[in-house]
């Protein structure tokens, strides 16, 4: 095809092209491949940009052979062009960030709804309005110190208080103390500081109760309290332990994972069940394996009992969740869709407008957080393995706020997700929650 000789068509083409990639996404598409190719090109091949210099021919077999750059890229390119025509244009100079369109997230409108009685812990509760008796009565049990008899009364209460903190602008005047006053007694009893409240209330703003993030909230008391096996075994489909596992699940290493994964629900939020989802405790034959997601079973194991794979893991589930509410018999998560994936699955479904456009939106910002992830090997640029890092991150990042303790790794060095990255999710959770109530 020889229409980038010619300089009107080019400079149409070009700029229909550069709306659907620009010249730094091409770049960045061609050192995911490099990282993935390198062990198998010639040893002077030492950079991307040696590569598609000297050999630009296996730079386009190898960008037309890419699944994942035909479904996000060449699958929305209208007219006859090819990865071999997007080469050409790049090494030419004709690709350009000029008219790249930059992900932006748009707040989709979210109402009030009738979704039934709250039936999940981490599901925000019903905000009432407490009198001056009431908030005085609740300040004082929250108040006081724990032991063994009013434990479960008084985390109770201090629950009860934090909620009100962040929904009631009276509540100091109403217990009869200053707002510096309540804001220090707040931070001793959970750990949740000023600056937390405020991004909890701007997150929260204008949406209906039902519908807000309280992630926050929740993370602050996790860690104050127990979770039994028979806590966890209510919210999930079964909890299968092996016999190997059963000293360390039922110990204190399992006190650990059991708190985590109510960590990782909490932090996430919103209306989500889980109860499809199963956990097996057992080792693996591989002994670097630490956990695992199984797409065909709808199950995670964990080796070990091992604390740190656990939201890392429940991302891949929530991948493979959401892809399944499109289509039940799908074998990839939404973040390996196409947008023409998502249209046609929902359209079979006769799906409502508000809930596939939540869908296209989830996908575009799971393209978009891919920006920021770490590239080094083909195993990490995947797009599943991206988001599944993306969750674990953002589990880290709610705790963090909430005052909590943080079960972080640091074997992600490379992915440069940002706050407004857990903020943008967080709205997407919200309109998730609004969209499956209609």
């Amino acid at each position: 095809m020889n229409w980038y000789k010619d300089i009107k068509i080019a400079q149409q083409l070009i700029a229909d092209i550069s709306r659907v990639i620009s010249k730094s996404d091409f770049e960045r598409r061609v050192q995911m491949l490099y990282n993935e190719y390198k062990n198998y090109l010639d040893e002077d091949i030492t950079s991307w940009q040696k590569w598609i210099q000297e050999d630009p021919y296996n730079v386009y077999l190898s960008l037309d052979s890419d699944a994942d750059f035909n479904r996000n890229y060449m699958q929305n390119i209208s007219g006859d062009i090819t990865p071999h025509d997007l080469v050409e244009a790049y090494l030419g100079g004709m690709l350009n960030d000029a008219n790249q369109q930059f992900y932006q997230h748009t707040q989709s409108p979210i109402e009030s709804t009738d979704v039934g009685e709250r039936d999940l812990p981490w599901q925000a509760a019903e905000q009432t309005k407490l009198s001056a008796n009431e908030a005085r009565s609740l300040f004082q049990l929250a108040s006081q110190r724990k032991n063994k008899s009013n434990e479960s009364e008084v985390m109770e209460a201090r629950k009860d208080m934090l909620l009100f903190y962040n929904t009631d602008r009276e509540l100091s005047a109403k217990i009869g103390i200053t707002d510096s006053e309540l804001n220090k007694k707040i931070r001793s009893m959970v750990g949740f500081s000023f600056a937390s409240k405020q991004l909890h209330e701007g997150l929260n703003e204008n949406i209906p109760t039902e519908h807000q993030w309280s992630g926050m909230l929740n993370s602050s008391f996790v860690g104050h309290n127990s979770i039994s096996p028979e806590d966890l075994d209510q919210f999930v489909k079964g909890i299968d332990v092996s016999e190997a596992g059963e000293k360390s699940y039922y110990g204190q290493n399992g006190e650990s994972l059991r708190k985590y994964i109510a960590t990782t629900f909490m932090a996430i939020d919103t209306r989500l069940s889980y109860d499809d989802l199963s956990f097996k405790i057992g080792q693996f034959e591989k002994k670097t394996t630490r956990g695992k997601f199984h797409s065909s079973e709808n199950s995670i194991t964990i080796s070990d009992v091992n604390v740190g794979t656990v939201a890392h893991e429940i991302g891949h589930y929530l991948d493979y969740k959401f892809s399944r509410e499109l289509y039940p018999n799908v074998v990839f998560g939404l973040s390996e869709m196409s947008l023409g994936d998502i249209e046609r699955f929902a359209n079979k479904l006769n799906m409502i407008e508000p809930k596939k456009e939540w869908y296209k939106k989830t996908k575009l910002f799971m393209e978009e957080i891919r920006k920021r992830g770490d590239i080094s090997s083909a195993y990490l640029q995947s797009a599943t393995e991206t988001f599944a890092r993306f969750i674990d991150k953002f589990t880290s990042w709610t705790t963090k706020k909430a005052g909590g303790f943080v079960y972080e790794r640091d074997s992600y060095l490379d992915d440069n997700f940002s706050e407004r990255d857990f903020m943008t999710w967080v709205r997407l959770l919200q309109e998730k929650s609004y969209v499956d109530s209609l």
